[in-house]
């Protein structure tokens, strides 16, 4: 398998969009929400509180 390389180039141009998170930040936030989830917390939780701080920005 090849690496997987994702651009964002046509996202900003077409839809005049911008990432509010750095791509380590949203590895890093991915992977605590596997962490907390594989270890008891409600994912639909974690989803809402996550999509609740991304738009605190």
């Amino acid at each position: 398998a090849g690496i997987l390389r994702l651009e964002i180039e046509k996202a900003k141009n077409t839809l005049n969009w911008h990432p509010h998170w750095k791509s380590e930040a949203a590895v890093e936030k991915t992977m605590n929400w596997y962490k907390e989830v594989f270890n008891g917390t409600d994912a639909l939780s974690m989803c809402r509180e996550q999509i609740k701080e991304y738009f605190r920005l």
